[in-house]
């Protein structure tokens, strides 16, 4: 697979970019949840450097969105990560199948895998019912043949906030999400709060000024607002959305099956991920012997190291790795909900599907 003229474009790019602009984008993506002035006093450097630089990187299209992280344990919700497949007389159906599930509440990622045809969905839900629920709503407004080949519910997630061949540093991990017992009521949380988090997780911006006038709400306000839900650890941390193709990559989904996945396994191969220069993220699942390795490279043969190092390192416990290629992103959110569901109208949705 070779680059196409849009990556060799965003490349140079990159090529462009100064030895100061580099240490800005490595901070910046290390340090999402810092302001403006903070990075600035990090770095050694005048505000408007700062400012100027990460204003670029929207411009040239290398940030696609700053946001917010949100704990979907935090508001009684799970993540399941589904792999979904047409059979071969829907792919006619696909782009409607693409809509469909961008349409859905519950829908906070649609990734293309592959050939095009298998697509990974992230799914925030109440309980299994709702699950449940999702799937069979799915089919009854798809009536083409689509397959669920796993459904896996996630444990934890460390995000490195890595480019290749930026400048080294220190801090290794820019944002951990594991589960911890609920520190807040859902039903503390007013439709402010939520009108918050939708628009941080999903609203392109550089500082919260820009957020306030967006809610034509007083930037005091909604500083307090956003320092309560980070508090009560609903806002678990901040992160740029990057597009990859700007550095002439395409990301990779290695789906890693273990003998077994102890406690002591997961924290090893945390570390291992934290060091490798081409791993951006790593997911376990609950109940199953499996972890996602996400990864940048120019093409299908720069996996082959990381395949190489998985293979050295922990070739004793592997099953099996399968190493998948995410065409496209159609949709990425961490807080997907218009409208925060709550146990009452689930009810009142499963009763009017049973009749």
């Amino acid at each position: 697979m070779h680059l196409s003229e849009a990556q060799r474009h965003f490349a140079m790019v990159r090529m462009k970019l100064s030895i100061v602009q580099k240490k800005i984008l490595q901070t910046a993506l290390l340090q999402a949840n810092r302001s403006v002035a903070e990075l600035s006093r990090m770095l050694h450097l005048r505000d408007h450097t700062v400012r100027r630089a990460i204003s670029s990187f929207f411009e040239k299209e290398i940030f696609i969105r700053r946001s917010i992280y949100v704990d979907p344990h935090m508001l009684g919700l799970t993540m399941h990560v589904a792999l979904l497949s047409l059979s071969s007389e829907a792919l006619k159906a696909r782009d409607a199948f693409v809509k469909l599930l961008c349409s859905c509440d519950e829908v906070g990622a649609v990734v293309e895998l592959g050939t095009g045809e298998e697509f990974e969905v992230r799914l925030f839900t109440l309980s299994r019912d709702h699950l449940t629920f999702f799937f069979d709503s799915l089919a009854t407004r798809f009536p083409q043949a689509f397959h669920i080949r796993s459904c896996s519910m996630a444990f934890e997630s460390e995000y490195f906030g890595r480019v290749a061949n930026l400048p080294p540093t220190s801090t290794r991990r820019a944002l951990r999400f594991e589960p911890l017992s609920p520190d807040v009521d859902v039903r503390e949380l007013d439709d402010k709060d939520h009108a918050v988090l939708s628009t941080l997780a999903n609203y392109q911006y550089l500082n919260l000024q820009e957020v306030a006038k967006a809610l034509s709400m007083p930037a005091s306000s909604l500083q307090y607002r956003v320092s309560r839900l980070e508090a009560s650890k609903v806002i678990k941390g901040h992160f740029y959305i990057i597009d990859p193709k700007a550095f002439g990559e395409m990301p990779f989904a290695l789906r890693i099956k273990a003998r077994v996945f102890t406690p002591t396994m997961r924290k090893t191969l945390s570390a291992f991920c934290s060091e490798h220069p081409l791993i951006t993220w790593i997911t376990f699942f609950i109940g199953e012997q499996v972890a996602e390795v996400y990864m940048l490279a120019p093409n299908f043969g720069g996996t082959q190291s990381v395949l190489n190092d998985l293979t050295v390192r922990f070739g004793d416990i592997l099953e099996s790795v399968q190493v998948r290629p995410q065409l496209s992103f159609h949709k990425f959110t961490t807080y997907p909900y218009k409208t925060f569901p709550t146990n009452k109208t689930f009810a009142r949705a499963l009763t009017f599907q049973s009749k």
